[in-house]
């Protein structure tokens, strides 16, 4: 009877129509979230790309060791791939900026304005005020996964509440044709 019983209670889980409605709140919320998630984290290395190699040129580093200081703190696998580009391209005797300019996870605005620091011999300011841009793209990530997770962590709260309502309707059907 225990057995027969587990068979209702995971047929019940894994077929019915709660269930479903379970499984689709939370593809919907992976689907949605994944946009926002993965611009955050872009923002994330880039503001930490930017700051440290801000504190490594303010202390006078060459711009190859600075990128070596800088890849110490990044967590991307695909920023690690294209600064290893860079790093070839500055031992070839180009400049940071047309290096960063060819980095695929590098944005070209960036690129460009460190052309500009490069100019101006102001190059840690401009790091700065990139990092500052991108943190403030971070705080903004935040606020609208503020207002968007409360409702889709209540439809996910009802599909699971729809699972067990439905679970333990089972029991009481099973129940009543089956006996105690």
């Amino acid at each position: 009877v225990a057995s027969r019983r587990l068979v209702y209670f995971v047929d019940g889980l894994s077929w019915g129509p709660p269930a479903c409605a379970a499984a689709l709140t939370i593809v919907i919320c992976a689907v949605m979230s994944a946009p926002l998630l993965g611009a955050c984290r872009r923002s994330r290395d880039l503001s930490l790309f930017c700051s440290a190699m801000a504190v490594a040129l303010r202390a006078g580093v060459r711009a190859s060791k600075c990128l070596e200081f800088a890849e110490s703190f990044l967590l991307n696998p695909r920023l690690d791939r294209g600064l290893a580009e860079v790093h070839r391209r500055l031992d070839d005797g180009e400049p940071l900026s047309s290096a960063l300019f060819y980095a695929p996870f590098v944005p070209r605005t960036l690129a460009w304005a460190v052309s500009i620091g490069e100019r101006r011999r102001v190059l840690p300011q401009f790091f700065e005020s990139f990092a500052r841009l991108y943190r403030q793209d971070i705080a903004t990530f935040a606020r609208r996964a503020r207002c968007f997770l409360p409702p889709l962590s209540v439809l996910f709260f009802a599909a699971f509440t729809a699972c067990a309502a439905q679970t333990l309707h089972a029991e009481f059907w099973f129940s009543s044709c089956h006996g105690p």
